[in-house]
């Protein structure tokens, strides 16, 4: 009986504590773990895929609006990360993305009228995207690559390689 009971709360914990809302195509695999409080929407047509064994923390949002969101195996996506998709965003296998991260596939005018510009987000094999960064439309990052946290990815970034943003603090003294 215990271990009959144990069971059906792991199971309860790792396969159905998960929020996913639907109006569209999701496919989730049964073994992907998900906090509850993660979502995973799709709607206006949009398709979202998660592959095997990868794994959304707390406050993950997925949604594809029109668009389509492929999640690989072994993709790890920490507390806060955004992925918005309006054409289509494809995350290779055991990605690791840091916390507050934001994935945005397009943009738009000042204007509410103004139609959105859409390009694809490729990100290859075994990368790792530190905390706090954003990835904008039409950008390639390719295998094994590392992006360093707070970076604004507006760029192709080439295999094996490390992206950091260089900034400079300047301090002065209010009397100068």
């Amino acid at each position: 009986m215990k271990r009959y009971i144990g069971s059906r709360i792991y199971n309860l914990i790792r396969f159905t504590a998960k929020r996913i809302i639907s109006s569209g195509k999701i496919r989730v695999n049964v073994k992907s773990i998900s906090s509850a409080k993660s979502k995973v929407c799709a709607g206006d047509n949009g398709r979202v895929t998660v592959g095997l064994m990868s794994h959304f923390e707390s406050g993950v949002a997925v949604k594809a609006s029109g668009g389509e969101i492929n999640i690989g195996k072994n993709v790890y996506l920490n507390r806060g990360v955004i992925i918005t998709g309006k054409d289509r965003i494809n995350i290779g296998n055991r990605v690791t993305v840091g916390p507050n991260t934001c994935m945005f596939d397009h943009d738009h005018g000042q204007k509410p009228e103004d139609a959105f510009v859409t390009a694809p987000i490729i990100i290859k094999d075994n990368v790792w995207i530190g905390a706090g960064c954003i990835i904008l439309k039409g950008v390639t990052i390719g295998e094994n690559a590392t992006i360093a946290a707070g970076s604004v990815v507006t760029k192709d970034v080439p295999g094996n390689t490390v992206m950091y943003q260089k900034r400079e603090t300047i301090l002065k003294s209010k009397g100068e």
